[in-house]
């Protein structure tokens, strides 16, 4: 930690600040979807042609205000899965129009290589977008993040191909 010429040290001033700011995330609420918003995603978020990275199996919507769902990831090389899943619910829903965007905080991974500390502590959205005319379909990954930075979700960018079985559906 550095003093400053006034002898004041900057580091608990810079903690606190980031204190505030994590307390001020966690207080917020995330945004919930309107009722009969849905995405159901079953396939392989690709760098290249025949090139899988990330197998993703995702269900959610959202009923009476509450969003409900389930995701899973294994992870791939190529096409060949290995034996790497990290899985948790869905919390957060966002459709609109062709675009999905998700959040789940990781509540578990197989094998069992999670600490305690960080079963729902860490978060990762998944913005999900409908090709169209020839286009294909894409998605974006973001995270893992602290869960407390997700303070929302709002689609992000869609980097990658999606391949696979892709339905969304705006209430």
């Amino acid at each position: 930690m550095r003093q400053t010429s006034t002898g004041r040290r900057v580091g608990v001033a810079v903690g606190s600040v980031a204190c505030v700011v994590a307390a001020v995330w966690a207080a917020t609420p995330m945004a919930q979807a309107a009722d009969g918003d849905s995405v159901v995603a079953r396939g392989s978020l690709r760098l290249a042609p025949n090139f899988g990275v990330l197998n993703i199996d995702a269900k959610a919507s959202t009923t009476a205000g509450k969003t409900e769902g389930s995701y899973t990831a294994t992870v791939t090389a190529g096409t060949a899965p290995l034996p790497l899943q990290v899985r948790g619910p869905i919390t957060c829903l966002d459709v609109t129009g062709d675009t999905a965007s998700f959040v789940y905080p990781i509540q578990g991974s197989t094998p069992d290589v999670l600490p305690g500390a960080l079963r729902g502590a860490v978060a990762i959205q998944i913005t999900l977008t409908k090709g169209g005319q020839g286009q294909p379909d894409r998605v974006g990954v973001f995270g893992p993040v602290p869960r407390q930075a997700l303070s929302t979700c709002a689609p992000r960018p869609t980097q990658f191909d999606f391949v696979g079985t892709l339905d969304i559906h705006a209430g």
